[in-house]
């Protein structure tokens, strides 16, 4: 079913912090501040004890560089954490609406996925599906320096039916963003070995799991919402002018990626389960991310005393 560019729809307003929710953004923004700085302070001292480039190859022994890291890691952490806690509190103040009643606008529903026609087939594990995403990796490099490298990612974007007691809507899923469930992984890493299938796929996407090299070391993730998963969607819903006129709501109405309001989320959870894994994301975050930055800047501290 094509749906047209969207049009300008009324964003709500954002729901307002309260006084103590601002002191403790503030007092947050301090703190962290000001370990960015001693993190920055540490960095120049270092530089200044080790002023010939040919030592620099030894400093990857030395703890000053784990130090470094886990004064910015934690600052990253809090960061990342902020940006989920404002994910959690959008969630909770934004009241969900039924199919049936549903406003244009920024709205949350749920209910159930359908497909629109015939099930999509994810491409690593052949599950039949709605929505599917996807990323391949190759474990890279030597001793300390090897790492899982990305080397293919896709998400589907063809359009699927939220349904609930009252009715559908459609679901336009491009840029949305997927927190879901059901993930599978597939690795050749001893002592796996990829499916047949899985092989065949990646061989079909250029991605094969031997190269002039020898053998490379893969790991696939994907992860679906399959027909008649629970579905709950956050998201901007819009008005198709093709079919203007009409009071059915699965051919007025979509939900869809929107200029206005960039906020759009999808998942297989239920906005309860999704509620307690947010905070739980954003509590550890929040409170793991200064401590690992105080830790590592205390242990600096009294390693130069």
């Amino acid at each position: 079913m094509a749906v047209p560019a969207p049009r300008p729809a009324a964003r709500p307003a954002a729901p307002t912090p309260s006084d103590g929710g601002r002191t403790a953004v503030v007092a947050w923004v301090v703190v962290l501040g000001a370990a960015g700085v001693t993190a920055v302070l540490i960095v120049a001292d270092m530089v200044h004890r080790t002023p010939r480039w040919s030592v620099w190859p030894s400093l990857a022994e030395d703890s000053t560089l784990w130090l470094i890291a886990g004064a910015v890691g934690g600052v990253a952490l809090f960061a990342y954490g902020f940006k989920v806690r404002t994910t959690q509190r959008v969630i909770e103040n934004t009241p969900t609406s039924t199919v049936r009643s549903m406003p244009l606008g920024f709205v949350e529903v749920a209910g159930a996925a359908q497909p629109d026609g015939d099930p999509l087939s994810s491409p690593i594990g052949n599950q039949p599906c709605v929505f599917y995403t996807y990323r391949i990796q190759e474990l890279r490099g030597g001793g300390r320096s090897r790492r899982w490298v990305t080397v293919a990612e896709e998400r589907s974007t063809e359009p699927f039916y939220l349904r609930d007691q009252t009715g559908s809507v459609l679901i336009v899923p491009m840029g949305a963003e997927a927190t879901l469930s059901k993930e599978q992984v597939f690795s050749n890493r001893w002592p796996g070995a990829l499916p047949d299938h899985v092989a065949r796929t990646l061989r079909g996407i250029g991605s094969p799991t031997a190269s002039w090299l020898g053998p490379r070391t893969i790991r696939c993730r994907e992860a679906v919402i399959a027909p008649g998963d629970p579905l709950y969607v956050l998201g901007t819903a819009q008005e198709n002018p093709a079919a203007a006129g009409t009071s059915d709501n699965a051919a007025r109405i979509y939900i869809g990626p929107h200029p206005n309001n960039p906020r759009f989320l999808i998942s297989d959870r239920s906005e309860k389960a999704l509620l307690a894994r947010l905070r739980l994301v954003a509590g550890g975050c929040l409170y793991g991310g200064p401590l690992l930055t105080a830790l590592s800047i205390a242990a600096w501290v009294m390693r130069g005393t």
